[in-house]
């Protein structure tokens, strides 16, 4: 299909891809634009995000392409609060079905309801050290330890990880503060995966910026 952005066809899907992330080329249009096939591999190359998870999840079911529906749907079960926030029940249910739709929420509820459990089951309480004798001289003063390379430390790089070690239901490395994930993105997959640069990120309000990482999975 010819339009103003030429011919959908002739492009590479990689660099459609990068139209759909950007917003030039909404994912609904898709469907439209290309063959259902050559659309859902144009999705598959975009980071997963309530924008585009519907169309997914449609296509796959159309073609029967079960790989790509357990994709589409595991991220669905990672980010179904988010995404129950974004599209609200009615659309959630009619994407993954009534019984689908029913099995999740529960589950996410079960989800919600230990992890409320672990929060408020008690402190620890550290044991004390046993009282030093006045006799023993007092024990040097600990040695300041020099930050690790690549961790985050003031006048040092923060250390960097790629998208996929930081999306939603990836085990993420100690170093890394979950609230604030896409900050370890590299300043160019930074750029690509969110669509504008970390201190641009920086300066849209909060609402904005929790938008865009669920959208992303990294919220």
């Amino acid at each position: 299909m010819r339009g103003p952005l030429g011919t959908l066809e002739s492009m590479s899907l990689q660099v459609v891809a990068r139209l759909v992330m950007r917003g030039t080329i909404p994912a609904k249009q898709l469907r439209v634009l290309l063959p259902p096939a050559a659309a859902l591999r144009v999705m598959a190359r975009v980071p997963p995000s309530w924008r585009c998870v519907e169309e997914f999840v449609a296509l796959a079911r159309q073609l029967e392409d079960d790989a790509m529906l357990q994709r589409g749907l595991a991220f669905v079960r990672l980010s179904f609060k988010g995404l129950q926030a974004m599209l609200g029940d009615e659309r959630m249910e009619a994407m993954l079905g009534g019984p689908l739709f029913s099995d999740v929420k529960q589950e996410q509820e079960q989800l919600d309801y230990f992890t409320s459990k672990l929060k408020n089951s008690g402190k620890v309480i550290e044991r004390a050290e046993p009282p030093q004798r006045a006799t023993q001289p007092p024990p040097p003063p600990p040695q300041q330890s020099q930050p690790q390379e690549g961790s985050s430390s003031e006048g040092s790089e923060v250390v960097v990880f790629s998208y996929a070690e930081l999306m939603n239901g990836v085990l993420w490395d100690a170093r890394v503060d979950p609230a604030r994930r896409e900050q370890y993105l590299a300043q160019e997959e930074f750029a690509q995966i969110l669509g504008c640069s970390k201190d641009e990120f920086q300066a849209l309000p909060a609402w904005k910026q929790q938008i865009m990482k669920v959208e992303r999975g990294l919220f």
